[in-house]
């Protein structure tokens, strides 16, 4: 059985290698995200200090990580190009969306944003969001798979990350 759960302290390093294996075959298609180091070791533990930072499961295995987190997100308040689709509306973001690199080619993408929108629903929000670089092809692959619909451009501030420009999704859950 697969299941979303909250990551444990332990799994930090692991949750860490998972990452970097996103970040690196980002980086083998020249998609410039996730540069300059991040995420973080201190913000995927910020991440789980607040209790934000999950890992989907199956027995014995790590399939992938995400945050999920109802923090309002500074990025998201000066959409352009488009509108959110509920501007005023609670929302969760879901953010740091990674499949662990021996799981590629098995669906564990679509199980985590399945996962992820459950618990936005579980966490009595209206909607989804979530942003990708314009040229990761895969993720807006995703999102779009997922019935998320692109809402516009955003700038991302507060972050480490170099290429700030990203396009922002939405999905309605009510």
């Amino acid at each position: 059985m697969i299941l979303l759960r909250k990551t444990r302290p332990e799994e930090l390093d692991e949750v860490m290698r998972i990452l970097a294996g996103a970040r690196d075959f980002m980086h083998s298609r020249r998609i410039p995200q996730w540069d300059n180091g991040y995420p973080s070791r201190e913000l995927i533990s910020a991440d789980m200090h607040r209790g934000d930072s999950y890992v989907l499961e199956e027995p014995g295995a790590l399939l992938g990580v995400c945050t999920v987190t109802l923090l309002p997100d500074p990025s998201y308040a000066a959409l352009t190009e488009g509108a959110w689709l509920c501007a005023d509306e609670p929302y969760a973001a879901l953010h740091r969306v990674a499949v662990n690199p021996a799981c590629r080619g098995r669906g564990i993408g679509r199980e985590i944003f399945s996962h992820a929108e459950a618990l936005a629903r579980e966490l009595g929000v209206t909607s989804l969001r979530g942003d990708t670089h314009p040229q990761n092809k895969l993720m807006r692959r995703l999102f779009d798979a997922s019935g998320f619909t692109l809402c516009g451009v955003i700038e991302l501030v507060n972050t480490e990350e170099s290429d700030t420009r990203r396009i922002a999704f939405q999905k309605v859950l009510i």
